[in-house]
């Protein structure tokens, strides 16, 4: 199936070398797409195979836009036609950004940094030092967000 686009090696001597990966967006999965503006947006949990070629660049193979293999759910190749090939590598950006912004920024960023912010009002007096360190990242967090510490949380925590 991907013979064309390993030539003249096979996908088995490449795997030996270390030279194809897959990538698996199997946690976006059965998540929810928006609507917005009373249009209904989509989301694909694909599967791509990439291949480290001969200058150096990984180039996707073949592409799976769901999860399970089915009749409904053919696999995508360079040898396609050159709009379905597009949009299948398209569809795997969009769930690489959509990866990026759950995993690397909201997870790793905000919502680790909040459990240290609620830590730090909940355990350490107004007057350690790095309660006072932390002070400054806290009050970023919008008062009336709901999920984040306003001016009098610490007596609301401690209360």
């Amino acid at each position: 199936m991907v013979k064309t686009s390993l030539s003249p090696s096979t996908l088995e001597q490449e795997m030996k070398d270390g030279k194809v990966f897959i990538v698996n967006y199997e946690m976006l999965e059965g998540i929810p797409a928006n609507v917005i503006n009373g249009v209904q947006q989509y989301l694909a949990a694909p599967l791509c195979l990439l291949h480290l070629d001969k200058q150096d660049r990984m180039v996707p193979i073949a592409i799976q836009l769901k999860q399970a293999p089915g009749k409904d759910n053919p696999i995508f190749l360079p040898s396609d036609a050159e709009l379905d090939w597009m949009l299948a590598k398209i569809w795997v950006r969009s769930s690489d950004a959509q990866h990026f912004e759950l995993v690397s920024h909201l997870l790793k960023t905000h919502l680790i940094a909040e459990t240290f912010c609620i830590a730090t009002i909940r355990q350490l007096p107004s007057v350690h030092p790095v309660s006072k360190v932390h002070n400054g990242p806290m009050e970023a967090f919008p008062p009336d967000s709901g999920r984040a510490p306003s001016p009098n949380m610490r007596e609301k925590l401690d209360g």
